[in-house]
This record gives C-alpha cells, structure tokens and sequence, in this order.
C-alpha cells in the first residue's frame, strides 16, 4: 500500500488510517538514531497501566519524574479497575527484544533500564476514562 503522506523531511515517521506499514527515515530519539526497518502497523485499543518493576532514582531522573509510590497491593488494584471499566487486563512483566515482532508487553532492547510491568486492559473503548482508587494500595516512597 501507498503511505497516504510522503515524508517531507528526513526524520519523519507517517502512517494513517489506511496505511498497514510504518516507515521509519532517519528518525532519532534523545539524539540516537532510531533503526527499525519498515514493519507491519496493527491498531488494537486497550488502556495501559505501566510501572517499574523497582525503584531507582536514574530511572525516575530519565523518565523526568519527581515522585514515587510502591504499589502495596496489586491484585486489589487490578480487580478495582478491572470492576470500574468492566474489562478483566492481562498483566506481566515487559519483555525487550530487537526484533520488529511485537504486543503491548514487548518494547525495543533499548528500552530495558524501565525494567517495565504493566496491565493492559484491551478492548476497552477509546477516550479519557477516570476511575477511583481506594486508599491503602499504595505508599509513597522517599526519592531524595
């Protein structure tokens, strides 16, 4: 299939509604030359919870976060959120891999210092979704 835009620039990425393949053109991210060949381009909706899978202070300075909380109850989490948008996820630890074969639990190699755990809950409809998290599942956790 034919991209519905043309790069205009070297480090453009495009794809669209009707596009099945993604291209990437000398594309760079934080300064480093992003090398993925063309792949198959798939759409799947689903809400993505990520976390660390432990704490680190060089992790939070790359991610530029400021504050940290360790999640002391997982199972309550997932079952309060699973109950609000009446979607069970699936949940597990991110693999990292260089192959261009990828779901919602695999990321580049390049990506492995997030040392990521997520649940996905997929099928769920588009849009922002709030729901209410009881008190007691998580603590805060002393960053300085």
């Amino acid at each position: 299939p034919t991209p519905r835009h043309e790069p205009t620039r070297p480090t453009q990425v495009w794809w669209g509604d009707e596009c099945d393949l993604v291209t990437y053109i000398n594309c760079s991210f934080n300064g480093k030359l992003v090398n993925y060949p063309t792949y198959t381009n798939y759409t799947e909706d689903a809400y993505i919870l990520c976390f660390s899978r432990t704490f680190s202070r060089s992790v939070m300075r790359r991610l530029g976060k400021k504050v940290c909380v360790r999640i002391t109850d997982l199972k309550t989490l997932k079952e309060e959120i699973d109950e609000q948008i009446n979607v069970g996820c699936e949940f597990g630890p991110v693999t990292y891999t260089t192959s261009t074969d990828r779901n919602h639990f695999t990321k580049d190699v390049g990506d492995s210092w997030q040392n990521e755990y997520r649940l996905v809950w997929k099928g769920t409809p588009t849009g922002t979704r709030w729901v209410e998290i009881p008190s007691g599942l998580a603590e805060p956790v002393e960053v300085d």
